[in-house]
């Protein structure tokens, strides 16, 4: 449970189940409006309600430092349920307007490493309802975790719209996160095509070639660097959502470097050709290794093949990789294997269509890209986001 950064509503909305087994006669289930007046959890909560023999009705509440909160029970774990959908611990707290909430353990935990419980199970001090994702929490007001929820709180009714933006200004998120604004860039990617299919359609009867998508394979994206350690990452956004306000208006020192962090990558620039290269890893006899070959001037085939005592057993092409336009496209894998002469065949195993038995080498494909950077190709890094 991240108590740091909890959401602490200002109105809530409790709806309730008759229950012989608490104290008050009422079970509550508690939700909240967020910073835009919407009800969260609304659906699972009115499922909930509807259960109640006979129906009560739901009670709005302002979600202020309220004291009086008592413990009552247990429940949920193996104890209490035998079988495979075995309810989590919680434990039940009396809340002074007169029903029952449950929480969980760790939230327990917390409760009793702020405050203290008296003989009869009373909760000294006052507590709000808040929110870790979707998990209720009830929170002590006097505690360092309410202090830092109530600014991360505070965060989510900010918003930053994308015409505020300024290259090189630090924004905050509502996760409390500090980024860097670098731009809007062209934002490159591969693109798939065709279903699985041999590698080479035409020499096999009743199947056709693709035909070629109009996905030209870049769009344009916000993009942030966020330091992550000892070291500087990419954020891509398709539009600037949970921006909630700027930091810092001036510009780091290493601004340059950071806009090359995108541009002298495989998202930040067209590739110019694809090219073989020796790998840097040795073949092993035994095992799968990974390797690349030319089918066709400008087409080139990734292809896996599982080799035994030193000598190649059968191969399987994984993707069929080709460049349009500064556009690298990559279609799937092939169905089936090519199999070394005199290698016996599984059961399981079927025989690829089109594609004959190859000899693997110590070559992979790599991109060269338009700024002078080589990077090896890795269609599943590669693809749109």
């Amino acid at each position: 449970m991240s108590t740091a950064q909890l959401l602490i509503p200002s109105k809530l909305r409790v709806g309730f189940q008759a229950r012989s087994d608490t104290y008050s006669g009422r079970l509550g289930f508690v939700i909240y409006f967020d910073a835009q007046g919407v009800l969260r959890k609304a659906t699972a909560w009115s499922r909930w309600c509807a259960r109640s023999t006979p129906p009560i009705d739901p009670v709005d509440y302002d979600n202020l430092p309220t004291e009086g909160f008592v413990l009552n029970r247990d429940g949920g774990g193996s104890r209490h349920s035998y079988g495979w959908h075995v309810r989590n611990p919680f434990a039940r707290v009396y809340d002074p307007r007169g029903f029952e909430v449950e929480i969980t353990i760790p939230n327990l935990f917390l409760i009793l490493r702020e405050g203290t419980c008296h003989p009869g199970k009373g909760l000294e001090g006052k507590f709000v309802y808040a929110w870790d994702n979707q998990q209720l929490v009830l929170l002590p007001v006097k505690s360092v975790d309410y202090e830092q929820s109530t600014g991360f709180t505070a965060l989510q009714g900010l918003e930053v719209t994308a015409k505020d933006l300024v290259a090189g200004h630090t924004y905050e998120t509502k996760r409390q996160e500090h980024w860097v604004y670098l731009g809007r860039f062209d934002y490159y990617y591969a693109v798939s095509e065709g279903p699985p299919r041999a590698l080479c359609p035409d020499e096999t009867q009743g199947k056709k070639p693709p035909k070629p998508r109009k996905d030209k394979g870049v769009r344009k994206k916000y993009i942030f660097a966020k330091q992550a350690g000892d070291k500087w990452v990419l954020v891509y956004l398709n539009e600037p959502k949970g921006i909630a306000r700027v930091s810092s208006t001036t510009t780091p020192d290493n601004f340059a470097h950071l806009v090359d962090l995108h541009t002298r990558t495989f998202r930040g620039s067209r590739v110019e050709k694809l090219v073989l290269r020796p790998s840097n890893d040795r073949q092993t006899p035994h095992g799968y290794d990974k390797w690349a070959y030319e089918i066709e001037p400008g087409t080139f085939a990734l292809a896996e093949t599982y080799s035994r005592g030193g000598k190649g057993q059968y191969t399987h092409i994984e993707n069929k990789v080709s460049l349009r336009a500064g556009t690298l496209v990559i279609q799937p894998h092939v169905n089936g294997y090519a199999f070394a002469p005199d290698c016996p065949r599984e059961h399981w195993q079927k025989r690829a269509e089109g594609i004959e038995w190859r000899e693997p080498t110590d070559e992979v494909l790599y991109a060269r890209l338009e700024c002078g950077v080589e990077i090896p190709v890795v269609p599943w890094h590669m693809r749109k986001d």
